[in-house]
């Protein structure tokens, strides 16, 4: 096999970071759909207060929660794929005696 500039390396290390950044923004969509869950609550509250039907916010409450587990289940799994790209990289380093400072 010739060697092709155009053909990249990635390392178990580099893995694990794009794991770990995917792993970070999806718990931030998680807490923002946490958020916003609470506000449509809160707002369906006042407004079933005021005489309007809770029936009206059900929907949207059943979406937010579809969204929320889904983003969820995703922050678990690039979770568990970052820890495990991290440990075969801790592996590869400590088989070729680098020391890398954290």
């Amino acid at each position: 096999m010739k060697n092709n500039p155009s053909l990249k390396k990635y390392d178990a290390g580099d893995m694990g970071d794009a794991h770990n950044l995917a792993k970070d923004d999806l718990w931030w969509m998680v807490t923002a759909l946490q958020h916003v869950t609470k506000e449509i609550k809160s707002l369906a509250e006042a407004a079933q207060a005021n005489g309007a039907k809770g029936v009206y916010f059900d929907s949207l409450l059943t979406h937010l929660s579809m969204y929320e587990y889904l983003a969820q289940e995703r922050y678990d799994s690039h979770e568990k794929f970052s820890e495990e790209y991290f440990a075969e990289w801790q592996k590869d380093k400590e088989s070729l005696n680098i020391k890398v400072v954290a």
